[in-house]
């Protein structure tokens, strides 16, 4: 649980439906310098956005790495 408040007040258990996936790119750039790009990839959108000038970072919709192809 998150807090002893939340616990007394709802049931215990907790589901996590989605969750997020940050990477952090190493010695890469992006097309576009100071500007976040966004990858519109099956079955989740992709959001980079460069942190310094050879490193960037990747943040994925969890459930994406568990997604079947139809």
């Amino acid at each position: 649980m998150y807090s002893g408040l939340r616990k007394k007040l709802s049931a215990p258990r907790i589901t996590h439906p989605s969750y997020f996936v940050g990477l952090l790119l190493r010695g890469c750039s992006l097309p576009h310098p100071n500007f976040g790009h966004v990858v519109l990839a099956k079955p989740s959108p992709i959001l980079f956005y460069p942190i310094s000038s050879h490193e960037a970072s990747a943040t994925l919709h969890g459930d994406c790495l568990h997604a079947t192809s139809p």
